[in-house]
């Protein structure tokens, strides 16, 4: 009889030792922390920002730089430039770096900064005349860096 009152008792001590963790199996599921991803950039030193395209393939890039906070313009062309640069203050203008001269000589009165875009076979040629130059083929993230080291720059 104590025989089988040990063995009873050393039963539900183990289902009680056991029983903690048995409930606990489930929680392993939930994962804290690892929470809906989130894929917009917040700029920390938000600017006013002028695009010069030609057509409305840049309009995706004026989205992603106005989602991330940045104010952002566009116009179509190098002669609207002047005309906006002479209404508005900008931080950065981007345009193509094949445009440069024009879209230089439209901002000699403003204290904008010019970020050329060029393509794959220009990308040397402007990283040596300007300090920062970004690439048609370059991702957002890239120019959103490389937008941020021009407004940190300016702000020092």
């Amino acid at each position: 009889m104590t025989v089988s009152r040990f063995s009873k008792t050393l039963l539900i001590c183990t289902l009680l030792a056991m029983w903690s963790t048995t409930m606990a199996c489930g929680e392993s599921l939930f994962r804290i922390g690892h929470g809906e991803r989130h894929l917009s950039y917040q700029a920390p030193l938000p600017g006013s920002i002028l695009i010069v395209a030609p057509n409305q393939a840049a309009q995706p890039l004026a989205d992603a730089l106005a989602a991330s906070g940045h104010s952002v313009r566009l116009v179509g062309s190098v002669s609207e430039l002047g005309a906006e640069l002479a209404n508005r203050q900008f931080d950065i203008v981007l345009a193509l770096f094949s445009e440069r001269q024009l879209v230089e000589a439209e901002m000699i009165a403003s204290t904008a900064r010019f970020l050329p875009i060029a393509s794959v076979d220009e990308r040397r040629a402007a990283r040596e005349m300007y300090t920062k130059a970004v690439t048609s083929n370059d991702s957002l993230k890239r120019y959103l860096r490389t937008i941020h080291w021009m407004l940190k720059e300016a702000r020092a």
